[in-house]
């Protein structure tokens, strides 16, 4: 993003991701010119890269020569490609992190949207400068305190805001254990690759070879890979005091609805 002073200190992002085991990269993308021109080699790479992160970072402004945000065509973009039959359907989480006005920012935002996609306007807190739409969440925060009317995040705290938005974007037993399953097949793909090395091809060819149904390889692969995953999350997961916990939970606070027959 563009850095226009010295009271944001990039450097405090990275380190408190990095506090927290989480690895943050900066990109500071060249001039996409103005109007934005979202065929621009600058452009593309950038929604690659956004495309390829579940939380990514943005300025309002992403290079100090340019007049014009790029942000919602951007998100624009990454939403047109979760649409229609068969495309992928991502969870992602957006922070417009801005020395901007960020109230500004965001109502542009969203007036921007508003023309494509209406029934955003349902799931917009601008209180919170926040918005759902289709498996995109989009937070505002300010990194001038003199423009950030209430909203002012300092940097060295960036990433403890943005890890409570997100988490609190994925509340419930099934999206907890989900991405603590994700994290546990994560942190386990040496243990899936010591398991299956090449060294083990040649059994699988003659195994493959000697069945009477040679050309069903490719379920034997997945029953083999997933048999695996599916260790991984029983230990990770099915076992976890934390599931059990959040059951307790929504047992406890659903309590006084059961009774009444609400649920």
């Amino acid at each position: 993003s563009a850095d226009r002073g010295n009271s944001f200190n990039p450097q405090e992002v990275v380190s408190g991701f990095a506090s927290e085991g989480i690895v943050c990269g900066l990109y500071s993308p060249q001039s996409m010119n103005v109007p934005v021109d979202v065929t621009c080699n600058e452009f593309k790479k950038l929604e690659r890269l956004c495309a390829n992160s579940d939380v990514f970072i943005l300025d309002w402004l992403l290079n100090p020569h340019d007049s014009e945000s790029p942000v919602p065509k951007l998100l624009q973009g990454l939403i047109a490609t979760s649409e229609g039959e068969g495309a992928p359907k991502p969870i992602r989480f957006c922070a417009i992190y801005t020395r901007e006005n960020p109230v500004g920012a965001f109502s542009k935002l969203c007036n921007f949207l508003d023309e494509t996609y209406p029934e955003a306007r349902q799931k917009t807190d601008t209180e919170t400068l926040s918005l759902q739409i289709k498996g995109i969440s989009v937070v505002a925060y300010g990194k001038d305190e003199r423009t950030a009317e209430g909203h002012y995040v300092p940097s060295s705290e960036l990433a403890t805001y943005i890890i409570r938005d997100f988490a609190e974007r994925h509340e419930g037993i099934l999206p907890a254990s989900a991405l603590k399953g994700i994290a546990a097949i994560r942190n386990n793909t040496n243990r899936l690759l010591y398991k299956f090395p090449a060294d083990l091809d040649p059994a699988l060819i003659v195994h493959a070879a000697l069945t009477l149904d040679g050309n069903n390889i490719s379920s034997d692969l997945t029953t083999l890979i997933g048999d695996e995953i599916n260790s991984i999350l029983e230990d990770r997961v099915a076992c976890c005091d934390e599931v059990y916990d959040l059951c307790a939970e929504y047992v406890e606070r659903s309590s006084d609805k059961i009774y009444h027959g609400k649920i």
